[in-house]
C-alpha cells in the first residue's frame, strides 16, 4: 500500500457524494510506502491534518487506532 500526494481538480471527484469515486488523473508530487502506526489515541473518523514550521510541512493521516505522518520540505 502507498500513500500519495497529488495535484487534482476536486471537482472531478465527487459528483455524486453517495459514491466514493477513484481519484483522477492528476501530477502526483510524493509518493511513499504506508507506514501507519498503531497510536493510543482513536479517531472516530478520517482525520487529515496539514501544519507547517521550521521549513517543513507535515501532513498526517489519523484513522480508527492507526496514524501515518509524512514530512516535506518547504
Amino acid at each position: 500500500m502507498t500513500l500519495e500526494v497529488r495535484v487534482i481538480d476536486m471537482r472531478e471527484v465527487f459528483k455524486d457524494a453517495n459514491i466514493i469515486a477513484e481519484p483522477p488523473e492528476g501530477r502526483t508530487i510524493h509518493i511513499e510506502p504506508a507506514d501507519f502506526q498503531k497510536v493510543d489515541t482513536l479517531a472516530e473518523r478520517l482525520k487529515i491534518s496539514l501544519s507547517e514550521g521550521d521549513g517543513k510541512m507535515t501532513l498526517s493521516i489519523h484513522y480508527g487506532n492507526r496514524l501515518a505522518t509524512m514530512v516535506f520540505d518547504r
